[in-house]
């Protein structure tokens, strides 16, 4: 998506108006501890973000962002070209795993420009977009994490975010823009950070074990294409909750693993793949995107 909508939002939008909360990313880095919670669970699943994606045909696009000014020199083109290669076979993954209630075709635009989605084709994209944005030390600023994922829609012929800030600067949910039915989200960019994968890879799992590269990246693109559909963070029913953080102990683990969703925020704390197998997620999609 062009320059004047993708990095004017993805800089300058976010800077000003995220105060407390993460815009959908896939957990505060800081918040890993690296020790598991002697409290054991089965959580309920995903939360509801209130929006849903408008099309079953799914644009694909792959591109590699060019190096933030954070990272240069450290970080080259052809690193960031690498971390796409790299995020390929789970995106392969992904797309098996939907095959059945979306269908991956050619995107609607070229590179990040226009149009983003097509009406006569059924269509949105999505741009899986692999980049690095360097050190950036406030943890509010959705380019510090390691994953985060900005959805749109077009109303009134301007193009608008599924979530907007409220009166105290927090993004939130906006009905007006996006919602369930008649204002469906059309197009959506996930951004995957390279410095915050690097940041991860240096923590340990929630048994103290190394975390797996392949699980994290893996547990990542499943996670942010759940925002894109809708699905918000995994409550904890012991925490305090907000379906755009979720619970606030990142790193709980579950009694019974193979239900743990993957819209938990610290899903890459365990190097279990979930994708969309666990029950509370196939129960999320049946209700919301029944198969063909």
């Amino acid at each position: 998506m062009n320059a004047s909508i993708l990095l004017t939002v993805s800089n300058a939008y976010f800077m000003k108006k995220i105060s407390k909360l993460l815009l959908l990313s896939l957990f505060p880095l800081a918040a890993l501890s690296g020790t598991a919670s002697a409290q054991t669970m089965e959580l309920p699943g995903p939360s509801d973000l209130g929006y849903r994606f408008n099309y079953r045909n799914i644009g694909a696009r792959l591109y590699a962002l060019p190096p933030d000014a954070n990272s240069k020199p450290t970080v080259t083109q052809a690193d960031i070209n690498r971390f796409l290669d790299e995020l390929k076979p789970h995106l392969a993954a992904l797309q098996q795993a939907i095959a059945g209630r979306f269908t991956v075709v050619s995107a609607s635009g070229a590179n990040l420009d226009e149009p983003y989605f097509s009406d006569q084709r059924a269509t949105g994209d999505v741009a899986f977009i692999a980049a690095d944005f360097g050190n950036i030390s406030n943890p509010m600023d959705p380019r510090s994490q390691l994953a985060y994922t900005i959805t749109y829609n077009k109303v009134n012929g301007k193009y608008v975010q599924c979530l907007s800030p409220d009166a105290q600067g927090t993004l939130r949910y906006n009905p007006e823009n996006c919602n369930s039915t008649d204002r469906k989200a059309r197009f959506a960019t996930i951004f995957f950070n390279l410095s915050g994968l690097n940041k991860v890879m240096q923590m340990k799992n929630v048994d103290g074990q190394p975390l797996s590269r392949d699980a994290v990246l893996r547990n990542t693109v499943f996670h942010e294409f759940g925002h894109l559909l809708g699905m918000g963070h995994e409550m904890n029913p012991s925490g305090p909750n907000d379906p755009y953080i979720g619970y606030d102990n990142y790193c709980i683990a579950p009694d019974v693993y193979t239900n743990t969703s993957v819209m938990e925020p610290g899903v890459t704390c365990r190097n279990l793949i979930t994708d969309y197998n666990s029950k509370h997620d196939k129960a999320w999609l049946d209700a919301n995107y029944r198969p063909f």
